[in-house]
């Protein structure tokens, strides 16, 4: 069976992804005595690697990582939302950056924004096997 046959005999839905993921923030679920769970989506590739490009410029400064990092973050939490007026206002941040800031340490931000990558396709799980001939 060659290649075209193999895909012509998937599902067509085969090929989607589950793109969401929820996550426990141990430390806000400590301080909150409840499980804090956030709920991150994947985004399109193109989107994400928008929000990424200056970050992958070489010898890129890492307050670029971390403003993409901020970005991706504000953009792929879904639960809670980081543009909630009343959670800006709660905290007396007045933009989702500054919330996400308030809200979470850089290396939680960091961990988040990785997960979001993975689901919108940039991860290491899917893996490619080299075939040597």
């Amino acid at each position: 069976m060659n290649t075209v046959d193999l895909l012509l005999g998937l599902d067509n839905n085969a090929l989607d992804f589950d793109n969401t993921k929820t996550l426990e923030i141990t430390r806000l679920s400590k301080l909150s005595g409840a499980p804090f769970l956030v709920k991150v989506q994947g985004m399109s590739a193109n989107r994400y690697t928008r929000m990424m490009s200056d970050a992958a410029v070489k010898n890129a400064k890492l307050d670029k990582v971390y403003d993409a990092n901020i970005n991706v973050c504000v953009t792929g939490i879904v639960e809670p939302s980081m543009k909630d007026k009343n959670l800006m206002e709660k905290f007396s941040c007045s933009t989702p950056a500054e919330l996400l800031e308030k809200l979470f340490r850089p290396s939680e931000i960091n961990h988040i924004a990785e997960v979001i990558g993975e689901l919108s396709g940039f991860g290491s799980e899917d893996l490619i096997t080299e075939v040597k001939n």
